[in-house]
């Protein structure tokens, strides 16, 4: 048990892995963890692991938990919840419906593989909607979903996601969908007849765009990134906050003070001075951070310069972040009310 919840990753899948099919025995085992450790200590992958234990217990324990404070990893205790559901069951089905207006969007995606799990083809019309989310990875696992379903509606989305683009600073925060956009359409589209599918990512675009066209049967429009590449404002600073619980924050500041907020592609925020938080970052930048703590479900990222970036947990800065983070909730909110 303990080994499920070491450092090294590799152990803890393998870890993991031999709970399956262990039933009330495995679900014993991990509550005297619980017991002594606190589910602080629990890791992904033993959290994923209680959806293949067998065990109705441990399936409970799920459904409450997940909505705690000091629990670290609700999405995988959603998902796991999805994997434990057999066809057409029908016991989580409000949970997922209430967590598709969950501001985190891996909550989200969690959500949608259980309604697909739990509803089989009658999930079909929420995957669709799903393929306008805000976030690109939401829409990539709609799409994903839908080509199990046998519904092609979301090639589209995977087409235009091959040439997604979000640069701040040297770092490229798209890169993450655009690997699992190819990784998809590679799976989808691999036929032996067919030959070898092309390795330049150019050309694997087009060969994907045709292919989407033949299979639909249909003339559409293709997104306008799939089409031409986008011009985007030369980004001074980043704060991204990754959060399970309180959903995702990204603002960027370009070089003219204009604040952006979100990704793929970002949108301006009016009335928001920039250069007020570039001006409290630059006097926060000397202080001394010391080793950062174990980042777990949430994580917090900021970058200014090229090559300036820190990356740290929530709870891990010292009391002189303070006015920066407090200006930061104060236009989130802000941004709520409106």
């Amino acid at each position: 048990m303990r080994a499920a919840c070491r450092r090294n990753p590799l152990i803890r899948v393998q870890a993991a892995r031999h709970l399956a099919g262990t039933g009330q025995s495995g679900w014993r085992a991990v509550q005297g963890f619980i017991r002594k450790n606190g589910v602080e200590r629990l890791s992904a992958e033993l959290v994923l692991a209680l959806g293949e234990l067998g065990s109705e217990e441990a399936l409970e324990w799920l459904r409450k938990v997940h909505e705690q404070a000091n629990f670290p990893w609700p999405p995988q205790a959603l998902r796991a919840l999805a994997l434990a559901s057999e066809q057409g069951s029908k016991r989580d089905i409000r949970l997922f419906q209430r967590k598709l207006r969950d501001p985190s969007a891996s909550i989200r995606l969690a959500a949608l593989l259980g309604l697909e799990r739990t509803r089989g083809q009658a999930s079909v019309p929420l995957l669709r909607r799903s393929l306008g989310d805000p976030s690109p990875l939401v829409r990539i696992g709609a799409a994903r979903l839908l080509l199990g379903r046998g519904d092609p509606t979301g090639l589209p989305v995977l087409v235009e996601s091959l040439n997604l683009e979000d640069p701040v600073l040297d770092l490229d925060l798209a890169a993450a969908p655009r690997m699992e956009a190819r990784r998809v359409l590679r799976s989808y589209l691999r036929d032996p007849r067919r030959g070898t599918l092309p390795h330049d990512p150019e050309a694997f675009a087009a060969l994907a765009e045709r292919r989407a066209r033949q299979l639909l049967r249909r003339d559409y429009r293709l997104p306008a990134l799939a089409r031409a590449r986008t011009s985007h404002p030369r980004f001074v600073f980043l704060f991204e906050r990754r959060s399970c619980r309180a959903g995702d924050l990204i603002l960027r500041v370009d070089a003219q003070g204009s604040v952006w907020r979100g990704e793929a592609p970002p949108k301006r925020l009016p009335g928001l001075d920039g250069n007020k938080l570039l001006q409290i970052f630059r006097e926060l930048r000397a202080t001394q951070l010391g080793k950062a703590s174990k980042i777990r479900c949430d994580s917090i990222r900021v970058a200014w310069d090229r090559g300036q970036r820190i990356r740290r947990a929530p709870e891990d800065f010292p009391p002189s972040w303070r006015p920066l983070f407090d200006l930061l909730r104060s236009w989130e909110e802000a941004g709520r009310k409106k």
